[in-house]
């Protein structure tokens, strides 16, 4: 016959073990969670911009597209190169009712200084006036806005990993 001392530590016993059910379902849920995070961010992209100043001239109008002339922080001189995508926002015509007007730099030239320091003229070729939203967009004369330079396009995961890319790539 048991002693009551000895079931009652039977009893603790018990609540104190956690089910083995639990411990994988848990375990699994977990193994799932890391996954998941793992490949949304390859999926996921955290891009890196530059964003300055930005005029357009009414008289910079080429033959079938519109110039604008933008003012480089001399900082992010070696980030700027020809071709890449930018996104301009026109300070009259609000981004978020109107959308971003899509364009690619077409020109760096010489820098100057000016009274906020050094920068770089660079220019960049607008394909339409239509914006990102369907909007057209009537060109005035001086429209100022600022533009944002897609620099780097990376994943999550690869901005992770960053740190770690000489090991694969020498160059």
């Amino acid at each position: 016959m048991k002693n009551v001392n000895e079931e009652e530590l039977y009893e603790v016993d018990y609540l104190e073990k956690i089910p083995s059910w639990i411990v994988r379902w848990g375990n699994t849920v977990i193994a799932l969670f890391l996954i998941t995070l793992i490949l949304g961010s390859h999926f996921f992209s955290f891009n890196t911009i530059v964003t300055t100043d930005m005029e357009m001239l009414s008289n910079s109008n080429c033959k079938t597209g519109f110039e604008s002339v933008l003012k480089i922080p001399f900082k992010d001189k070696d980030k700027i190169k020809v071709n890449q995508q930018v996104l301009l926002k026109l300070y009259d015509f609000p981004f978020e009712e109107y959308g971003y007007l899509n364009g690619k730099i077409i020109e760096l030239a010489n820098s100057s200084i000016d009274k906020n320091g050094a920068y770089i003229i660079g220019h960049v070729y607008i394909d339409s006036m239509v914006t990102t939203r369907n909007k057209r967009i009537t060109a005035e004369s001086k429209m100022l806005g600022s533009v944002d330079i897609l620099v780097e396009e990376l994943s999550i995961l690869q901005r992770v990993f960053y740190h770690f890319r000489g090991l694969w790539d020498p160059s």
